[in-house]
């Protein structure tokens, strides 16, 4: 519980990665230290996963490398919320 908590604080994002070489992509990752969580493979060149905020700023190297493509398909956390309630001008 209290690892969810940290998680919520630091902002999480759920991605869609396509491509043809998503195996490399997963050891890029995993030797670049990037955790992922809730990994689902939608179809055979789709995944879907859930990253931390301050690893996701970390993929765009790795993007290049392999050729696969990264979409963000959901933000959650305390980062998110405090954007939404900053105040504006």
């Amino acid at each position: 519980m209290f690892k969810n908590f940290l998680r919520y604080l630091e902002g999480t994002v759920r991605i869609r990665v396509r491509g043809a070489a998503i195996e490399r992509f997963l050891n890029l990752c995993s030797r670049h230290d990037i955790a992922l969580h809730g990994i689902e493979r939608a179809a055979l060149d789709e995944l879907h996963a859930t990253i931390l905020l301050g690893d996701f700023k970390r993929l765009r190297a790795l993007m290049g490398r392999t050729g696969c493509r990264v979409h963000l398909l959901r933000r959650r956390g305390a980062p998110f919320m405090a954007h939404r309630f900053r105040k504006r001008y």
